[in-house]
């Protein structure tokens, strides 16, 4: 997958939880977005924020910590 696939899945995942939650919101749940996200986490594995930007490649190779 390239950077753009990689973003349009985590748009997607992004999307999906938001409107999870919403309709978890509307069903009277009191933690309606705490739910929303366990839901999420079994479905695409806990971590999948950071699973997906490591997959993105990028031009520089050089990471440098900036100190200042």
């Amino acid at each position: 997958m390239n950077n753009k696939e990689i973003e349009k899945k985590q748009r997607g995942i992004s999307k999906e939880l938001k409107t999870l939650s919403k309709n978890l919101e509307l069903q009277g749940l009191k933690d309606y977005h705490g739910k929303a996200r366990c839901e999420i986490n079994k479905k695409y594995g806990k971590g999948w924020r950071e699973e997906l930007e490591m997959q993105k490649t990028f031009k520089n190779e050089h990471f440098g910590m900036s100190y200042f």
